[in-house]
């Protein structure tokens, strides 16, 4: 019984096919200004290499940027003494923070029955139930279940987890899923920072 052969596709080289366009190219421009291939090549080249030298100055500055700026919130954190709150301190500190980002606190039920919110704000259209976690550690998905889960009892749209501390990736992908706000350390210094000094927000 006769057997199919099967052709084994060929491969096709990517670093060839980018030779024979710079090739293709450099022989187009060559009869269109009248210069040497060796001379559009080294032209291209030279082009490469300092466009190579300006992309290198400006991720070296982006991340000494992003370093001092984190450097910054850091330092914001740790001269409100935010770690070393107690959790009801950490609360009225996030309602502060709230309002000068110019939301609007319309309810505080935080404590036993609070059914998944500590606050309930308001900014422009949306209206958020809130949770609030003073934490060690990386909090996991259960705050972003209570906050989202709170959402309906409070007749609210957005909710939002607001921490001392981070959240791990599996917090992260389920708030990004259910369009919930994340406020992490981070973000807190940034909030901070964003505070004149005489609104600044303190303990």
């Amino acid at each position: 019984m006769a057997t199919k052969r099967r052709r084994r596709a060929q491969k096709t080289n990517p670093n060839l096919v980018l030779l024979v366009a710079v090739s293709a190219i450099a022989l187009g421009l060559s009869s269109v200004f009248g210069k040497s291939i060796s001379e559009l090549m080294n032209l291209a080249i030279l082009s490469l290499v300092l466009c190579g030298s300006l992309l290198s100055i400006a991720l070296i500055w982006l991340i000494v940027h992003q370093t001092k700026v984190r450097s910054q919130r850091q330092t914001a954190v740790f001269s409100e003494d935010v770690d070393g709150m107690a959790w009801s301190e950490f609360e009225f500190f996030a309602i502060k923070l709230l309002k000068n980002q110019k939301y609007k606190i319309e309810a505080h039920p935080s404590g036993p029955g609070d059914q998944g919110a500590d606050i309930i704000a308001r900014k422009n259209r949306d209206k958020f139930a809130i949770q609030i976690k003073h934490y060690s550690s990386k909090l996991d998905n259960k705050p972003v279940q209570e906050a989202v889960g709170a959402m309906a009892y409070y007749h609210c749209n957005r909710s939002m987890v607001i921490t001392n501390s981070h959240f791990t990736a599996g917090a992260k992908l389920l708030a990004a899923s259910n369009n919930c706000i994340l406020v992490d350390r981070e973000k807190i210094g940034e909030w901070i920072l964003e505070s004149s000094p005489s609104d600044s927000a303190t303990a």
